[in-house]
């Protein structure tokens, strides 16, 4: 549900980098992405929230938390066109409804997962934050008011052709303390021969500060 996506650099900038990827080329801001990836698996909780920049409207969020053993719980939630999808759980029991339709496992069950910080979340784990070496075809690199913008574009031969995505860029932005700020996935993808652009951004919010995450589908009767 979450789509993939190419940034319009600004207009301004104060420097520019650009460069084709070769075996052996060290890719500008990598280090700070491996940072950001590296400091997000660390972190004891925390709220994704990933926004149609298209329409300006929050369309998924992932909240999780870890408990005292390092074990997970998160909400998810997430809305697109017509279909809907929400999935709490807890460890020990998973609630999820799927547009409209209500499933619920518990521990013991053959198709139940429960996450910590060994068996991570897709979602809580670093790879989240897309990055691909071997696959990234070109960099830009600008810097403008203290923010650094590192956007990585990828080559049309490592994407999965079920997907129909043909374009993909991750774009990375960072403070003047290279923290962080949000990244943005731009995509273009084929549905049936029509191309269609997509760009959301995600930005990383209440990080350890979550105490509690509350159930919406506790009341839930299947």
């Amino acid at each position: 549900m979450r789509k993939v996506v190419i940034l319009g650099i600004a207009a301004a900038v104060l420097s520019l980098s650009a460069c084709s990827v070769t075996e052996g080329d060290p890719l500008d801001g990598e280090e700070l992405v491996e940072a950001a990836r590296e400091q997000y698996e660390s972190y004891d909780s925390a709220r994704v929230v990933i926004t149609n920049e298209d329409t300006n409207e929050v369309e998924q969020e992932f909240v999780f938390m870890y408990d005292e053993k390092d074990s997970l719980t998160y909400l998810y939630t997430g809305g697109y066109e017509e279909e809907s999808y929400i999935q709490y759980n807890n460890g020990f029991e998973c609630f999820t409804e799927q547009n409209g339709e209500y499933t619920f496992t518990q521990y013991g069950d053959n198709d139940f997962e429960a996450y910590n910080r060994d068996s991570l979340h897709p979602q809580a784990s670093g790879d989240y934050l897309p990055y691909e070496r071997n696959a990234i075809e070109t960099v830009e690199k600008t810097e403008q008011d203290g923010e650094v913008v590192c956007s990585y574009t990828y080559s049309p031969d490592s994407f999965d052709s079920d997907d129909g995505v043909v374009e993909f860029t991750a774009v990375y932005h960072f403070d003047e303390n290279d923290e962080l700020l949000y990244f943005e996935e731009l995509s273009v993808v084929d549905t049936d021969g029509e191309e269609s652009s997509h760009s959301y951004k995600v930005e990383i919010t209440d990080i350890n500060a979550v105490k509690e995450i509350d159930n919406p589908l506790k009341d839930r009767e299947g």
